[in-house]
């Protein structure tokens, strides 16, 4: 399984920015999985704006990212467990801006769920990212809904559950 203890790159003194960016991206998801919440918000700006309006319907924001976190461990943890998978990276840096791209396939999982345990999302990710003295962060994140699988309701399910 996922080590829960999983902290991130340790050092990015060996990388690139192409590589900074990335990893600094997929140690979201990482926290995300692993609930280390610490971890996803020393990737991301004080304020982010959040566009998941394609998955929820809600228009883009811009939110404090503890707040964004906040919404987060309220509803992820009810999840026995997720999984996001990132691949197919696309990196453009400007000097102390760049923009991330990435397809996204993420499974959640809730055991006996009326209708089925499993809720697949399928979709690509745009992020914008702001280089700050304690490295690369993640401004805006944007994701582009283009299929999702197994129980469609398992979101409105796991709302209702308790955490885990």
């Amino acid at each position: 399984g996922i080590n829960a203890e999983y902290m991130g790159i340790l050092s990015f003194e060996d990388m690139g920015d192409t590589e900074q960016i990335i990893n600094v991206i997929q140690n979201i998801f990482m926290g995300v999985d692993c609930h280390n919440w610490e971890l996803c918000q020393e990737s991301m700006t004080e304020e982010v704006v959040a566009d998941y309006s394609s998955l929820s319907g809600s228009p883009a924001a811009k939110v404090k990212t503890v707040d964004l976190l906040n919404a987060w461990k309220a509803f992820l943890p009810k999840f026995k467990f997720t999984m996001h998978f990132v691949t197919n990276w696309i990196v453009s840096v400007d000097k102390d801006t760049a923009t991330g791209f990435c397809y996204g396939h993420a499974i959640h999982n809730l055991p006996g769920a009326e209708g089925g345990d499993m809720w697949e999302v399928y979709g690509t990710y745009n992020y914008n990212l702001i280089k700050t003295p304690a490295g690369w962060k993640v401004s805006s994140t944007k994701f582009n809904l283009k299929y999702q699988g197994g129980n469609i309701n398992l979101p409105k399910l796991a709302a209702k559950a308790q955490l885990r």
